[in-house]
């Protein structure tokens, strides 16, 4: 009997034991780090969803959308491309010109302007968007200006002209964009150089 109740007892510890080991899923509490690692995740949606809603609400799409120019990189740095051919030959392409010269004349005075360019055929057109419905449209047309600073370096500089219109109306200028002033790039004889040959 005592050998019977041994074996009996020992057989419900192992039939136990396999059972105590198992843990529901469901009454788990995650750990410290899952529960951070959760947050971060979801605070990086909640931001990234704002900032869309925002750019929609004050007239701006998916920056995805934006027609950039591809940057170059060199020498772990990024430069914006050498744009030294004219492509847009609207009548009114000289007035923008000017007008990106004077702006950057007056703020860099020493420099000899060499090429003043607005390498486009014409507006880029984007669509504004506000709660999934067209209101509107933008046009951006962008100017560059390279220019030699003395014997040290070069300045290559970025301007943008934007216009925007409801649906149904005449474009405006876009007060603070006609021309804005985007970017400065300034290089040096070496990047230049290699600049060029790109």
């Amino acid at each position: 009997m005592k050998k019977t109740m041994m074996i009996l007892l020992a057989g419900m510890m192992l039939a136990a034991m396999p059972a105590g080991a198992q843990v529901n899923e469901a009454d788990k509490q995650p750990s410290l780090k899952e529960k951070v690692t959760g947050l971060w995740n979801k605070a990086k949606k909640d931001v990234k969803t704002t900032g869309k809603k925002l750019g929609e609400a004050i007239g701006l799409n998916d920056s995805s959308s934006y027609p950039h120019v591809d940057d170059v990189k060199i020498d772990g740095h990024y430069y914006m491309p050498l744009y030294t051919v004219e492509l847009y030959k609207e009548a009114d392409g000289q007035e923008f010109r000017d007008q990106c010269e004077a702006l950057f004349k007056e703020r860099y005075p020493s420099a000899t302007v060499q090429t003043v360019r607005l390498p486009q055929t014409d507006w880029f057109v984007e669509t504004v968007k506000r709660d999934g419905k067209i209101v509107g449209y933008t046009e951006t047309l962008y100017c560059f200006i390279i220019a030699r600073d003395g014997g040290d370096g070069y300045i290559n500089a970025k301007f943008a002209f934007q216009q925007y219109k409801d649906v149904g109306h005449e474009y405006n200028h876009v007060v603070g964009k006609w021309p804005a002033w985007v970017r400065t790039d300034v290089l040096t004889n070496a990047v230049y150089e290699k600049l060029k040959d790109r």
